[in-house]
């Protein structure tokens, strides 16, 4: 059920005495909130958000938010803050975060990050290079460049200016293309070259990180059950206010996993099925893509299926909690 890496040390940070950040990653759908719920009640824990899309406050059921039952059960933090309208980045999460686990310290509780945006928990252990705030008509004219030339044409343009950050994008990924041009038209400097800076900005403290990771199988089934259940809990219905307010696709909110096919449907472009097999294959794919990154990337100090009980729990935190 579990497994347990016997190598890494209990994590108190030695020089300042303070207890480890609790950190639980895991893929979509993995059972990463269920966890912490049960975690977070055995050691007086409140959670913070570390899930791009869980930032916003317009999709709370196609997000997957934890609903007010949670949310009053155990303290949570981060979560639904954000406009759809806006673009929240990972050095905004990282500030806010590192204000939300200083104040839950300063309760005497124990902080824990929970998520599966793994570039925002690797930002709060190590840090972000500092980036430069670029004004919002920039920003307007590189998504108006974008949106005239197309993918393949504005990555070929930023390959003029950022030959190294083009060849790690491919032409759909529309925000952070935007992101490299609008950087490099604000400061002449390639975003690339800022990526390079020495990172700032970590949380302070140690961590102590917990994997989720069900057997693929389950998983993609949980999936494949989880899609049709949102649709039953209103998901149509916020798609519909999404699509209501006529918002910039290029926003990282339209990007939520599920929400473009449901548009597609509304349009009459898809049906009800297609609908609900396309995606429910964008869920499993992101799900893969968040396995891999957590196995090549993060190093837990237990990964967990995501089913234990709370027997299991208690006798299981003490080998990994100072």
């Amino acid at each position: 059920m579990a497994t347990i890496d016997t190598d890494t040390d209990n994590n108190i940070d030695m020089d300042t005495g303070i207890p480890p950040c609790v950190v639980i990653a895991g893929p979509t759908a993995s059972g990463k909130s269920a966890l912490a719920l049960s975690i977070a009640a055995l050691i007086g824990g409140e959670i913070v958000n570390a899930d791009s899309m869980q930032v916003y406050r317009d999709l709370p059921v196609l997000t997957a938010i934890p609903d007010a039952a949670d949310r009053q059960a155990v303290p949570h933090h981060g979560y639904a803050m954000i406009d759809g309208a806006d673009r929240h980045s990972m050095a905004r999460w990282l500030d806010d975060t590192r204000g939300r686990v200083a104040g839950i310290r300063a309760r005497g509780r124990v902080p824990m990050l929970v998520g599966g945006t793994g570039m925002y928990l690797r930002a709060a252990m190590e840090g972000i290079a500092p980036l430069p705030d670029v004004p919002g008509a920039i920003r307007q004219q590189a998504t108006a460049m974008l949106a005239e030339m197309g993918g393949a044409g504005f990555r070929a343009e930023l390959r003029l200016h950022d030959p190294v950050l083009a060849d790690r994008l491919d032409d759909g990924d529309s925000q952070r293309l935007i992101r490299g041009m609008e950087v490099f038209m604000a400061t002449g400097q390639p975003l690339s070259q800022w990526q390079d800076t020495r990172p700032e900005g970590m949380i302070p403290g140690s961590f102590l990180c917990i994997k989720v990771e069900p057997p693929r199988d389950i998983l993609y089934s949980r999936i494949n059950r989880r899609f049709p259940q949102m649709l039953e809990q209103g998901a149509i219905d916020e798609a519909k206010a999404i699509a209501s307010r006529q918002l910039d696709p290029s926003l990282p909110l339209m990007k939520a996993v599920g929400l473009p096919p449901i548009l597609a449907m509304l349009e009459g472009s898809m049906t009800h099925d297609e609908m609900v097999e396309l995606a429910c294959r964008d869920t499993r794919r992101l799900a893969k893509r968040q396995m891999t990154w957590f196995r090549n990337q993060y190093r837990a100090e237990a990964t967990l299926d995501g089913n234990e009980t709370a027997q299991f729990l208690e006798s299981f935190l003490p080998k990994i909690l100072p």
